[in-house]
């Protein structure tokens, strides 16, 4: 998977066509562990797969409070 910048993410999705491209859903796990149990939370991760180009990351950035990292 190629890593890019927010800018070049938000470049590629803007050359996401359905009859070219993909949008793919990732659900991960982070993990809190402590003596007597283990508490998880998902997060999403999305990814554009276009024929002929690296797939792409397109997670919106966010913060713990969730809010965006970054603005323009």
């Amino acid at each position: 998977m190629a890593h890019y910048t927010s800018s070049k993410r938000e470049e590629m999705a803007k050359l996401y066509t359905p009859d070219k491209c993909k949008l793919y859903e990732l659900v991960q796990y982070q993990c809190e562990a402590s003596q007597h149990h283990i508490e998880c939370t998902p997060f999403v991760r999305l990814f554009l797969r276009c024929a002929g180009m690296p797939t792409v990351e397109v997670t919106p950035e966010i913060d713990q409070p969730k809010n965006p990292t970054s603005t323009k």
